[in-house]
């Protein structure tokens, strides 16, 4: 899909720019521009007249040295650029006609189901694949949850915050595919990021951490310390951080933003493929 998005940009460029060309070369002085020698010098002449306007073929040299030279040789360049425009534009308008994205993925699904159990790693478009992923079993937080508390996710997931649901939400109804406390290794030590979240364009992983309680003092020098060692690791620009105090609460709107456009998704998520 960015293929086909980069070509349909590329296409509305060339219609506005060969449009804006034609108004030029209609506005420049009339006749046909050719350049060559004359005795030891480069000139340019114009051709005007001729069998097509019934009047008799003229010729007039003009010094490059002129001002008028100007004019003529940018007619010259207008007149040999718009076919090269126009070219590329056909040939743009033939590839988006003819492409289909979707193809590779498609093919898998010709055969019959009891074929496609057979083949090995088949290629899956970027929504299958993320969409494995979300539901795939994985090593998750062997913490026990608080008993007195509840809060289970759109997705089905039990959280162990109101503010976690609220971001659980968030991703779900964005369609963005994440897995909740799952393994993350730093060294020889096991954390749990509170979310880690699939790119569905390209598979690539992020890690989304929750901070609620930084008025508090202690709380607050883990939550730096933690930070610190997410940001000594190879992931340090993945990782997203999103804090919350009793002064401060939480902008949903600048969540849901900030994820989609760190991912890439401000345009949404339908009919995506690489």
């Amino acid at each position: 899909m960015e293929m086909e998005k980069y070509v349909n940009c590329r296409i509305g460029q060339l219609e506005d720019l060969i449009r804006k060309e034609t108004r030029k070369y209609a506005a420049m002085p009339e006749g046909k521009v050719k350049f060559g020698k004359t005795r030891n010098s480069l000139a340019i002449y114009i051709i005007s007249g001729g069998r097509e306007y019934n009047s008799k073929r003229k010729r007039r040299y003009i010094s490059l040295s002129k001002p008028e030279a100007k004019k003529y040789a940018t007619k010259l360049y207008q007149e040999r650029l718009l076919p090269v425009l126009k070219d590329e534009l056909s040939a743009l308008t033939t590839f988006v006609q003819n492409y289909c994205p979707s193809g590779k993925y498609d093919l898998l699904y010709s055969f019959p189901e009891e074929i496609r159990t057979l083949i090995k790693n088949p290629l899956r478009s970027p929504d299958e694949r993320s969409k494995h992923w979300a539901t795939s079993p994985y090593d998750i937080n062997p913490m026990e949850f608080d008993q007195r508390t509840e809060y289970y996710s759109l997705k089905g997931d039990r959280v162990r915050s109101r503010a976690e649901l609220i971001i659980a939400d968030i991703l779900w109804e964005n369609e963005i595919p994440y897995r909740y406390e799952m393994a993350y290794q730093i060294g020889s030590r096991t954390v749990y990021p509170d979310f880690t979240i699939m790119n569905p364009l390209t598979g690539e992983l992020f890690y989304l951490e929750y901070f609620g309680l930084m008025d508090d003092f202690d709380y607050r020098q883990k939550a730096l310390t933690k930070i610190r060692e997410y940001y000594k690791t190879p992931d340090a620009a993945k990782f997203i951080f999103i804090f919350e105090s009793e002064l401060v609460s939480m902008d949903t709107t600048a969540i849901k933003n900030l994820l989609l456009s760190m991912l890439g998704l401000n345009e949404g998520l339908s009919t995506y493929y690489n």
